[in-house]
């Protein structure tokens, strides 16, 4: 993950209804997620389900019905930082609203600070600290 903070452009779906940004799997395949943090956890459609499992992308995660997706990057950001990995599920709904996924509160969660400025269509997500060591010296 990356330690400093993160600019991301962000773009507008197609249909005009949302936000979201390029996610970038393993330096292979860029899905168009989109924000929503009204989600409890991130979801992806089935066609990208199957099209990961398919490349070797999906990662089994301990919880049943969810998959692990590591090496993800964002694809629009000067220099492709890296994102945290994701434990996310599918949602079949996605399907019919064209949505390859969603990043739900799951992931925002592991940022301090997330600002969405409308001018400029960016997203910047500020690290949490890393955890204090309380033993003391």
């Amino acid at each position: 993950m990356h330690d400093g903070e993160l600019t991301i452009p962000v773009k507008v779906h197609p249909s005009g209804l949302w936000v979201g940004l390029a996610v970038t799997v393993s330096d292979q395949q860029t899905l168009f997620m989109v924000l929503d943090t009204g989600l409890p956890a991130s979801v992806i459609s089935p066609g990208v389900t199957r099209d990961l499992g398919d490349r070797g992308l999906l990662q089994h995660a301990a919880e049943p019905h969810h998959s692990s997706l590591v090496g993800l990057s964002a694809e629009d950001a000067v220099g492709k930082p890296p994102l945290p990995n994701l434990t996310v599920r599918t949602l079949r709904r996605l399907t019919l609203l064209r949505i390859d996924g969603l990043l739900g509160l799951d992931f925002f969660r592991q940022f301090d600070r997330i600002c969405f400025d409308f001018p400029t269509a960016s997203l910047t997500l500020s690290p949490a600290p890393p955890p204090s060591d309380l033993r003391g010296p």
